[in-house]
């Protein structure tokens, strides 16, 4: 029996809440749960260089967000402020190139959402044109986005949620995915 936790789902976005199962390689073991696993709308904010799994031990003070592999994060590293900074995000429950962010264990090319690198609603990989990839997906792994209209909702590390807009100064938004760098925003 497969028990949804809704809170995790956005009521917006109407793909399946399923993983069906696991690849050979990646992901739980449907053998031990008799499922493949559940996937959610919302992620951790990270930097996720591929060649690194994103290690935030490797990342520069400055340039670490508040989460990724063995993040060692706590409230006092949060030195641009818990309003300023972002802790996590939005994204789709299908994504075009690669797979779909789950809870409650991680898998291949689930490694939280890039916002430094990637634009909010980007419906586009560079293999596939924008008119050809199935609505409701984001292009890539790593992206943040929604299906509302213009941008997606963000949980602030104060514990706010805000709506940023898809059109989002791209060193605003670089700014608020970084904890220390120094960039203090102010009012959103």
């Amino acid at each position: 029996m497969k028990n949804l936790i809704t809170v995790f789902l956005c009521p917006s976005d109407d793909a399946s809440p399923i993983i069906p199962q696991a690849t050979a390689h990646y992901g739980i073991s449907a053998t031990n749960t008799g499922t493949g696993g559940a996937k959610t709308n919302y992620d951790y904010i990270t930097v996720s260089p591929y060649s690194s799994c994103e290690n935030w031990t490797l990342a520069g003070l400055t340039s670490r967000c508040m989460f990724g592999d063995n993040s060692k994060c706590r409230m006092d590293d949060v030195k641009d402020g818990t309003s300023n900074t972002l802790m996590m995000g939005e994204t789709t429950r299908y994504v075009y190139n690669g797979g779909t962010n789950a809870w409650g264990y991680r898998g291949h090319v689930m490694v939280g959402l890039n916002l430094v690198s990637y634009p909010i609603n980007l419906f586009w990989y560079s293999t596939a044109v924008p008119q050809n990839l199935p609505p409701g997906r984001l292009g890539s792994w790593s992206y943040a986005g929604s299906l509302h209209t213009g941008g997606a909702h963000f949980l602030f590390a104060d514990g706010s949620v805000h709506f940023l807009s898809e059109n989002i100064d791209t060193i605003t938004r670089q700014n608020l995915a970084r904890m220390a760098d120094g960039n203090v925003i102010g009012e959103i």
